[in-house]
């Protein structure tokens, strides 16, 4: 899934699996399962945004030394939902790295509007970027091991997932009149899927040829093309809780 950001009066920097802003980043590396919000491909990677990174940002509050065993025990202590499991990239994923950050000092604010993937929105202090980094990683991992969440993979199995549930988003646009590229065959889209490259999505044809995730801090009235998207994505939301947890 493609995803871009409006990030007015500041630059989107990716750093690592950080997408500073908003929810931009696309990682480069190469693996079974798909970055939240992106066609690239990645096991632990997911959306988190921070504003952009300075010296001066204010320190962490203390946490936790961080560690392995220590992630385990901040599992232990989170109330993770039983009744169905849900996809990395979800609002209740970027909920539990948020709880699961937090826990090792590093304070997140959950970012989530109708039809956007939702993502993380702090500071992190640039001396202090490689540890949040492998704590966030060591979330990721450790809520995916135990089974509390499943990863986006790159199979034909769940390309056909996606597949349907972008259907219906295409039926959805063409209800309403939003702007639509034609859907592939199933076989075309799952060949371009397990490639783990670029695939079609149903916001093609829209302004933005993708989905658009809005900085917290935008300032202003929002130009009228991410009014647009934005009216397309809550109208006919193609983020991965609404595909996949359907």
């Amino acid at each position: 899934m493609s995803s871009t950001c409006w990030c007015p009066f500041r630059t989107a920097v990716a750093v690592g699996s950080l997408s500073l802003v908003a929810a931009c980043g696309a990682s480069t590396d190469s693996s079974d399962a798909t970055l939240p919000g992106s066609t690239t491909t990645s096991t632990l990677e997911a959306d988190t945004s921070i504003t952009e990174a300075r010296e001066e940002a204010p320190s962490t509050e203390p946490g936790l030394e961080f560690s392995e065993v220590a992630v385990a025990e901040v599992m232990d202590q989170y109330a993770f939902r039983t009744d169905r499991v849900h996809p990395a990239g979800s609002v209740e994923w970027v909920e539990w790295l948020a709880f699961c950050n937090a826990a090792f000092g590093f304070k997140f604010d959950v970012i989530r509007e109708p039809g956007q993937d939702p993502f993380l929105s702090g500071q992190v202090p640039l001396a202090q970027q490689d540890l949040q980094l492998r704590v966030s990683r060591a979330c990721q991992e450790a809520a995916l091991d135990r089974g509390y969440f499943f990863p986006i993979a790159l199979t034909e199995e769940f390309g056909r997932r996606v597949y349907a549930g972008y259907l219906e988003v295409h039926a959805c646009m063409v209800s309403n009149g939003f702007p639509v590229t034609e859907p592939p065959s199933e076989e075309t889209f799952l060949a371009q899927w397990t490639d783990g490259g670029e695939h079609w999505h149903p916001y093609g044809a829209t302004p933005f040829g993708g989905s658009l995730s809005v900085s917290p801090d935008a300032e202003g009235d929002p130009p009228a093309n991410v009014s647009a998207q934005l009216e397309i994505q809550a109208t006919c939301p193609a983020d991965w809780g609404s595909i996949l947890d359907s």
